[in-house]
């Protein structure tokens, strides 16, 4: 996995007590501080949401920001649906402002990540990557020689395994401090696939976040002295209570790749792909 940082200094804070979420969301409801706040659409309808009295079930303002726009629609269709508002669409929702900033910070170091020769990963030992092994980027598959990879999509709750959004399937991902063999490239790279697979496991293979947003939540946490592993536990929570009560479109984001080196092999059956903003997953046939 190729260290792709310098993108988005994302991270989401999943409120600490339903009461703090509570609090909030009446504060906002009865002063309306929510909506000078919004900076996007699904920000905007986050707001209109809570105004409405229907937002109990959603995270503070702040914690909703930080998840991609795919997630916040996940998190808004719901109570969108029950008031009968419209969803805008997720590409839409990255302030026009903030995208020219980030082009303009990440650009270089994006071009700098792209060239740096990436250490080979134990499922692919001295594997290269899939622009190496002359991989070709077809949309909606990936072909090397000898292995095709399907663009992933959402999958129906029918789709899935009994356990997947029970009680009894957690996102738990390892602990890692400075003292272990592992580096913590390393320890980010194995607790992301381990992210990755659980996505794929409640049927959200297509609304994964990129590696990219996963480092910066970890180093978000890292400066806030906050913890990683319960943001990653508690937004699963999230995710699988909706993905019980509400249908998901196969796919969040139209478009595909840019191009082959926007991809890596996160292990021997899996590509990823991300632009810093999207993500797409690749799985062998």
């Amino acid at each position: 996995m190729r260290y792709k940082v310098g993108h988005l200094s994302l991270g989401w804070r999943i409120a600490v007590t339903v009461s703090a979420i509570l609090f909030c969301h009446i504060a906002m409801a009865a002063t309306d501080t929510c909506s000078p706040m919004a900076r996007t659409p699904l920000e905007r309808l986050y707001c209109q949401i809570v105004q409405k009295g229907e937002g109990r079930s959603l995270p503070a303002l702040e914690d909703f920001r930080r998840n991609t726009p795919q997630i916040q629609s996940l998190l808004l269709k719901r109570p969108a649906q029950k008031l009968g508002l419209t969803l805008p669409e997720a590409s839409s929702n990255t302030p026009a402002s903030a995208n020219k900033e980030q082009k303009e910070k990440t650009t270089p170091k994006r071009q700098s990540a792209l060239t740096q020769k990436p250490e080979p990963q134990k499922s692919r030992q001295n594997a290269g990557t899939p622009e190496a092994n002359q991989c070709k980027l077809n949309n909606r598959s990936i072909n090397c020689p000898g292995e095709t990879y399907r663009l992933v999509e959402n999958l129906p709750n029918s789709a899935l395994a009994p356990i997947a959004l029970t009680d009894a399937n957690k996102l738990q991902l390892p602990g890692w401090h400075s003292g272990l063999e592992t580096t913590e490239r390393e320890y980010l790279t194995s607790a992301y696939r381990i992210y990755v697979d659980k996505m794929l496991q409640i049927g959200l293979g297509a609304a994964t976040m990129s590696f990219t947003r996963f480092y910066h939540n970890y180093q978000d946490s890292k400066e806030q002295n906050t913890n990683f592993r319960k943001r990653f536990a508690d937004m699963y929570e999230y995710l699988k209570k909706d993905k019980l009560t509400m249908s998901t479109p196969k796919r969040l984001v139209d478009g595909v790749p840019e191009g082959i080196n926007f991809c890596d092999y996160l292990k021997k059956d899996l590509i990823v792909c991300d632009n810093g903003f999207h993500n797409w997953l690749y799985l062998a046939d």
